[in-house]
């Protein structure tokens, strides 16, 4: 099995809006990138990654990352080939990563034989959580809420908080995820819902629906139907029933 060689910190400070960079230059084979914060551009080679916070990335040559605003990088590196260097990582919280990479800057700090074995060990732990597929996916976790949860009313920033992100990397990270931010993904899921009701309910007035589909504002969810689907919520009611008559 692998042996883990040690773990380093890359802190970007950042003065002004100017662009900075820094290299990641390394003797040994393979990386693990954690960005704990900040985002930025990593480039290798000829590839170019987009870096968010909360992001997991595997590289096994020296890598230049350009951004910004300030980032935070941890960074395990090794010398060995594996397998394990494929497969995909998950997102984990914040929360709960930053105390494992902390406790392995710590333990790296030991010179002995046990110290090394804690410290290879806490490494490996960190390695399983973020390749184990059945781990927690904060942003797919997000995205379930949002389609099973479409007539309660709640902010970005709240579902930010419980994937333990700030509300701007959350919706950096949802947006690469999905394409679309999480306010136009909620709209979505709201005037899905809303044909549903329509469809079902023949005398169903437009306030209720926006309260079932967590609006307070009937003429806001009239414009935001419109939008979405070139007529107004009781035009498209009206068409429906027609065509079912």
């Amino acid at each position: 099995m692998s042996i883990i060689n040690g773990i380093s910190l890359l802190d970007i400070q950042v003065f002004s809006q100017e662009i900075h960079s820094a290299d990641v230059n390394t003797d040994k084979k393979f990386m693990l990138l954690y960005v704990s914060a900040g985002s930025g551009l990593l480039t290798e080679g000829e590839k170019e990654t987009f870096l968010y916070e909360g992001m997991s990335y595997w590289s096994n040559q020296s890598v230049h990352i350009t951004s910004r605003e300030a980032m935070h990088v941890y960074i395990l590196f090794w010398d060995t080939q594996a397998k394990w260097t494929q497969l995909p990582l998950a997102q984990q919280p914040l929360l709960k990563l930053i105390p494992l990479w902390e406790e392995l800057l710590h333990l790296q700090q030991g010179s002995s034989f046990s110290e090394r074995c804690r410290f290879n060990a806490a490494a490996w732990n960190l390695i399983s959580l973020l390749t184990d597929d059945t781990s927690y996916d904060s942003i797919q976790e997000a995205i379930l809420f949002m389609k099973e949860n479409v007539s309660k009313v709640y902010t970005i920033a709240e579902l930010a908080t419980n994937a333990g992100m700030t509300p701007t990397s959350f919706t950096r990270a949802f947006k690469k995820k999905t394409g679309i931010s999480p306010k136009e993904f909620l709209n979505e899921q709201r005037i899905k819902l809303a044909k549903e009701l329509m469809q079902q309910h023949e005398n169903i007035t437009t306030k209720d629906i926006a309260l079932q589909v967590g609006l307070q504002d009937e003429f806001y969810f009239s414009r935001l139907f419109k939008k979405k689907e070139g007529i107004p919520p009781s035009v498209y009611m009206k068409k429906f029933h027609e065509r079912r008559a």
